[in-house]
């Protein structure tokens, strides 16, 4: 065991909380779907991210120098469960820019049924996954909520509540200030029409509770507008990293 997850051994969700606030790790908060769970029976690998966690937390992954570039998290630690799942892979399938269609991102190699995140009893229930990069390498600390009262822990850490299908990262760029943006995760799969998008900005950043002028607000809203389709699309050509 790393001293990593030596040092996260026994933590509680809120010691968990103050270790990725201290040490500023990328983190995602979802609930797991039957997908991830292998409820749906799907022969899906992993738990689903979106292309923006593979941003803020394996910029490095992002190329198209070479064919499907990977890298190995070495070990991720389940504090409440005293588990480790060993050796998961970050992957980045881009063939399609080497004559074949892929061009998609995924965290796999759990362990299977072995694995926490692998349980169709864990459909539903909140899940906490965070990374930091140690001169040992990558490694990454989970929470799957047990109970009502970490679901509440984990929600009033993030100051909202987490809704199915959706995503919820930090944000520290001027839009929407340092919080979340919870995006719908049916807009990775099918993109949303002009209406949705619509109707999801006037909830972000609702006319009542803007105190500026009404031009900074449609600056502000078109602003999220475009970090929206940052996160959602899949680009002809992702940003080449050295």
């Amino acid at each position: 065991m790393s001293r990593f997850s030596v040092r996260c051994r026994g933590y509680t969700l809120i010691q968990i909380f103050e270790q990725i606030d201290q040490d500023t790790m990328p983190w995602i908060v979802k609930r797991l779907s039957g997908n991830d769970t292998g409820l749906t029976g799907g022969h899906q690998s992993g738990v689903y991210y979106p292309r923006s966690f593979f941003e803020q937390a394996f910029p490095e992954i992002l190329t198209t120098q070479s064919l499907n570039p990977t890298l190995s998290i070495e070990e991720c630690y389940f504090p409440a469960l005293n588990h480790t799942s060993h050796d998961l892979h970050v992957k980045y399938y881009n063939n399609k820019f080497f004559g074949g269609t892929r061009n998609e991102l995924r965290i796999t190699n759990w362990g299977g049924r072995h694995s926490p995140t692998h349980d169709v009893e864990q459909t539903g229930a909140i899940f906490l996954f965070a990374v930091q990069l140690t001169p040992q390498g990558y490694h990454a600390v989970a929470w799957i909520a047990q109970s009502l009262a970490e679901e509440e822990l984990i929600e009033a850490w993030l100051g909202e509540e987490v809704e199915p299908k959706r995503f919820y990262q930090p944000i520290t760029d001027e839009v929407g200030g340092t919080g979340t943006l919870p995006i719908p995760e049916e807009w990775f799969h099918a993109f949303p029409s002009g209406s949705e998008i619509f109707q999801y900005i006037i909830q972000v950043i609702p006319r009542e509770r803007w105190n500026k002028s009404l031009d900074t607000l449609l600056l502000k809203r078109r602003d999220l507008e475009y970090r929206i389709y940052q996160e959602i699309e899949t680009p002809n050509t992702p940003p080449v990293i050295q």
